[in-house]
């Protein structure tokens, strides 16, 4: 699995961000709770569960519509086949990222462009 995630075209610091979301070591509030650091742990995207890595980018439902979003509009503008798009791990890795930047900026109120 490793050697297909470091073999992708992509930047280093996407495949950095896909490794540490594997290894569950991303900073989610489930993981600074971890380590005793006071936050409140709910999602501040849904607030319905704990902010966990598996939450953040898997089961938010708010994740869940960008994610489901960005392979329709891949699909329309004939980028993938629905099939292809399912399978499309650069994809995947890349709205995960973006999704967890805006998040990052978000919480901490910089504006940015990304």
């Amino acid at each position: 699995m490793w050697k297909k995630l470091w073999s992708l075209h992509l930047p280093p610091k996407v495949k950095s961000f896909a490794w540490r979301a594997c290894k569950d070591i991303l900073p989610t509030k489930a993981n600074l709770g971890k380590r005793k650091v006071e936050v409140d742990l709910l999602c501040d995207r849904c607030g319905m569960e704990p902010e966990s890595t598996i939450h953040v980018l898997k089961s938010c439902h708010y994740f869940i519509y960008i994610v489901h979003f960005a392979y329709l509009l891949s699909i329309l503008i004939g980028h993938h086949s629905p099939a292809a798009a399912r399978k499309d791990l650069p994809l995947v890795v890349l709205t995960r990222l973006s999704l967890w930047v805006s998040r990052f900026f978000r919480m901490t109120r910089i504006a940015t462009v990304f």
